[in-house]
Parts: structure tokens; C-alpha cells; sequence
């Protein structure tokens, strides 16, 4: 079983939440700790380099949200 921290727990709830989920890589992390475990649990859709998660996060934000987004977002306001 993994030892896991309630930040990890918070990432995968937006994960099912259906937000985009990103964590830093091994190779750019000073401490792979916490980005190691909630990659392992699933949490997070893509591991970057810290130097390419900004972009990731721009182009994801230009894209139009997916139906099923707007659908949960919608039911649950």
C-alpha cells in the first residue's frame, strides 16, 4: 500500500473531478516524494519537466472544455 498525504488525495479527487492533472518530473524534481506517489496512485495524467508545465497548462486552458466537463461542472452547481 502506498503511503499517501491528503495533497495527494485532493489531486485525485480533481482528477475524477475530471480536471487536467499534471506533476513534475524525477529528473527536474529537487524531492521526487510527493510527485513520485501521486503519479504511482494515479493521480496525475503526465509527469513534465518544471520547465514545460506552464505551456502544458496554457494549451490545455485554450482548449474548449470536453461536453462531459461542462456536464459534471453544470450538475453539481
Amino acid at each position: 500500500e502506498l503511503k499517501t498525504k491528503p495533497s495527494q488525495h485532493s489531486v485525485m479527487e480533481l482528477r475524477r473531478a475530471g480536471a487536467v492533472t499534471i506533476g513534475q518530473d524525477q529528473a527536474t524534481s529537487v524531492v521526487y516524494g510527493m510527485p513520485k506517489v501521486a503519479g504511482e496512485m494515479g493521480a496525475v495524467q503526465q509527469q513534465l519537466p518544471i520547465g514545460q508545465i506552464a505551456g502544458e497548462i496554457l494549451k490545455t486552458a485554450a482548449k474548449p472544455p470536453s461536453r462531459s466537463r461542462v456536464s459534471s461542472f453544470s450538475a453539481a452547481s
